[in-house]
């Protein structure tokens, strides 16, 4: 995708760091494999080149034979894209670089970023008696840092470094052997028989592989028929994966389990120019060239700014266990110019808000991009477009405006009225009507039972104008008559006047009528009036019952004065009640508890066998028992005064009728005067109460 950018960038960096003049047809090949790199990158391999080993104790053929067999070693792990000796060489060379006695790490990661590989391997083979030892360390180009180091140890000749231990070094750098500080190899082992696996994975819906190969279906997932012996189960679901080395048994039914977890990956970001802000999901990660890793795998947006170059923003797909490479190159901002005539002419330009002058009209230096473009003119409807200029664009727009009418939006309270304009019907509300012309129109709006409205608008500008008329409904009548004369009357929960009411003006519509009078049956009735409507409504209010405040305070003491709307009584005669009930039961509880003290010192007393315990327990069974009289004096009290309060309530509900709106008035209601007294004193206690009629 960035092929063709890679070979600019590969020059240009070449260019930058060469010690004498590039021959362009080397340029060009180091261009083609730049972009075998890139390729190389996407494909999850790591682009990596060889220096030739250090080999004091061999010769110089065998030393470029044993770096020769190391880098197809690597390549052949597939974790690696390896550069080829040859390659390497003619790179160097025509950079000037000497690759001889190129030891320091400095010099090795010099040699890297001039090949533009992502890392390095260099080392040595040296002997010490009969044991060879092969040394090898990765660098990252980028940070420059050791990324790992790696020994391999023969007690063997020459040849066997050259055809196994070169082999088992790979591996490690690839972190494919059982080296204690890696993932341990798989090796199977032959055993005879077979054996069935269940696999679940969390979550599930995972894909299975055993030993790299594909089982039909997703978790939870059963394979019978499995050869015994060691297999590598790997799950994955999306970028979710995990992986566990299993043993299974003849006729063994083994169960797998995994949790998955997200793959975590990189991006290695390339710009052309340098030094251009990264922003990987909107937030800001600093100055390209950089190196990203810990991402979780999938799609990112990856952005790129750079003063006086165009932003560029992509969707990028990280894979797990990989550092992806990107190149960028980042485009010279070159202004746009857009041209501009208008029928009519004269009108003004607007771009971005902005007035301009007047067409014909030529802009400059405008930077690409989104841009609005209104043109206006006093007649004219707007015309107006957002254009999206390219880089360095030249564009040529010739708008056509058309003659301005104006809008109008009338409503009306209620909806569906008749509206006129000049004389001319246009439809009911609500009402969109386009295409006035400017100037100045009569409006009557009018309905049935409402009271017209007519209105003198001026239509001076392309905003819509909006009408609202509020039509106001002819009103309705209302009378009531009957008795008693001055009940209260309430029209939807709103105090109107006192009987007798004669035509009371209401809006037409449903309301809800109550009567009522201290020491009488409530009235109420819900009706429904027209405009014009002369409603008259008789009521006769019934005086409440005597025998329903008995029954209402035969059950709760004060409801039934709450009826009668006696309202001290009705606050009185419960909170008396509760506080005799609870009298009650503070003194049975008082009772029991000296009956036990009793009991207990009776106990004590019948075993004492001690003089002076005897009498002790003698005494407390004497003062228990003068608190079993005083607890039981004070319950009964109690209990006397919780039935006198529930009597005194029946009789008051039953002898005594429900207050009148008069004695309210008067100040006559509950006006009987009321005394509460109790003593309680050396283990006996009284309570009274006077009321007074």
């Amino acid at each position: 995708m960035f092929s063709q950018f890679n070979c600019k960038f590969m020059e240009d960096y070449m260019f930058n760091r060469q010690k004498k003049h590039s021959h362009s047809i080397l340029n060009f090949f180091v261009c083609l494999l730049f972009t075998a790199n890139v390729m190389a990158q996407s494909s999850g391999k790591v682009n990596i080149a060889v220096m030739n080993l250090e080999a004091p104790d061999v010769s110089s053929s065998a030393q470029l034979a044993l770096s020769d067999r190391l880098r197809v070693e690597l390549f052949n792990t597939g974790r690696f894209s390896v550069m080829e000796r040859n390659q390497m060489q003619d790179i160097l060379k025509e950079q000037g670089f000497q690759q001889t006695g190129c030891t320091t790490n400095e010099c090795v990661v010099e040699a890297g970023r001039l090949l533009g590989v992502d890392r390095m391997i260099a080392g040595s083979v040296g002997k010490v008696g009969t044991i060879y030892t092969v040394s090898l360390r990765m660098i990252d180009i980028e940070t420059g840092r050791i990324m790992l180091t790696k020994t391999e140890d023969c007690n063997c000749p020459i040849e066997e470094v050259l055809t196994t231990s070169l082999k088992n070094i790979a591996l490690k750098i690839a972190g494919m052997t059982s080296d204690a500080a890696e993932q341990p190899v798989v090796r199977r082992e032959t055993v005879v028989g077979e054996g069935d696996f269940y696999f679940t994975s969390m979550p599930s819906g995972a894909k299975v592989y055993v030993d790299d190969k594909l089982l039909p279906g997703t978790t939870p997932l059963m394979e019978e028929g499995v050869a015994a012996g060691t297999h590598q189960i790997r799950m994955e679901k999306g970028y979710y994966s995990g992986i566990q080395t299993v043993f299974l048994e003849p006729n063994e039914f083994k169960k797998v389990e995994l949790t998955l977890v997200k793959a975590k990956g990189g991006l290695k970001i390339l710009s052309t120019p340098f030094e251009a802000n990264i922003f990987l999901d909107n937030k800001p990660l600093g100055l390209s060239p950089q190196t990203l890793t810990g991402l979780d795998a999938g799609e990112h947006i990856l952005k790129l700014t750079k003063p006086g170059y165009l932003d560029l923003e992509e969707v990028v797909t990280i894979a797990g266990d990989e550092i992806k490479r990107i190149s960028i190159p980042l485009e010279k901002i070159k202004p746009a110019k857009l041209n501009i005539t208008s029928q009519p002419p004269h009108c003004d330009v607007y771009l971005n808000n902005q007035l301009q002058g007047k067409t014909p009209l030529a802009v400059h230096d405008l930077m690409p991009g989104m841009v609005s473009v209104k043109v206006a003119h006093p007649m004219f409807e707007d015309w107006q477009q957002t254009l999206n200029l390219k880089n360095g664009e030249i564009r040529t727009i010739e708008p056509t405006l058309n003659k301005r009418t104006g809008n109008l939006i009338i409503k009306s309270d209620p909806p569906s009225a008749d509206v006129l304009i000049d004389g001319a019907m246009q439809g009911q509300t609500p009402l969109t009507l386009s295409g006035i012309e400017y100037g100045t129109h009569d409006v009557v709006i009018s309905k049935t039972n409402y009271q017209s409205q007519q209105q003198k608008i001026e239509l001076v500008s392309a905003e819509p104008k909006t009408i609202s008329a509020h039509l106001i409904p002819a009103k309705a009548k209302l009378s009531l008559t009957g008795a008693p004369a001055g009940a209260e009357i309430w029209l939807n929960n709103s105090s109107t006047g006192r009987l007798p009411l004669t035509n009371y003006e209401i809006d037409d519509g449903d309301y809800n009528i109550k009567v009522k009078a201290a020491g009488y049956e409530s009235f109420t009735e819900a009706i429904h009036v027209s405009p014009n409507e002369f409603k008259t409504i008789s009521v006769q209010l019934n005086p409440k019952s005597r025998g329903k405040a008995l029954l209402r305070s035969f059950f709760i003491p004060g409801l039934g004065q709450g009826y009668q709307e006696k309202k001290g009584k009705a606050v009185l005669f419960p909170l008396m009640e509760i506080g005799a009930i609870v009298g009650v039961y503070l003194f049975n509880d008082k009772y029991n508890t000296a009956i036990s003290d009793y009991n207990s010192a009776r106990d004590a007393y019948s075993s004492a066998v001690d003089q002076s315990d005897i009498d002790g327990y003698y005494l407390q069974m004497e003062a228990s028992y003068n608190d079993i009289e005083s607890a039981e004096k004070m319950r009964t009290i109690f209990i006397g005064a919780a039935v006198g309060v529930w009597l005194w309530n029946v009789l008051d509900a039953a002898l005594f009728g429900p207050a009148t709106d008069q004695q309210q008035a008067m100040g006559k209601a509950d006006v009987h005067k009321l005394k509460l007294y109790s003593d309680y004193k050396n283990g006996s206690g009284r309570i009274g109460v006077c009321y007074g009629f």
